[in-house]
């Protein structure tokens, strides 16, 4: 059951990241995903989830009734998500990383005849 005057999202990548702004409409998504995993074979790994709880307070479990813990932070994607919905250090890292390379290739450039 998704509510209609909630964010509900589910997004696919090597991981699943599911969003919802209240906590029925996360369980919701999360009980659908495991529903039809199984008709596929396929089972959740509950002691793989990270819970971020984003300016929210959400009680989450699994089927057999355990919650799921949240944490302060967590990588997706390569980026650092936060549960108060900062950036913090993620955009001077990504540079820092750019300069890097433009570093490595600047020397390539300097001794190569490129124009």
């Amino acid at each position: 059951m998704i509510y209609a005057d909630t964010l509900s999202v589910l997004l696919y990548a090597d991981d699943t990241l599911v969003i919802g702004s209240t906590s029925a409409s996360v369980q919701a998504l999360l009980n659908a995903i495991a529903t039809v995993g199984r008709r596929f074979g396929m089972e959740l790994h509950y002691s793989k989830f990270q819970l971020l709880q984003v300016r929210g307070d959400f009680d989450i479990k699994t089927p057999n009734g355990e919650r799921i813990e949240p944490s302060e932070s967590m990588v997706y994607l390569g980026s650092t998500l936060y549960a108060d919905g900062g950036a913090h250090n993620e955009l001077a890292k990504k540079l820092g990383k750019a300069w890097a390379y433009f570093s490595k290739l600047a020397r390539v450039w300097k001794h190569a005849q490129i124009s």
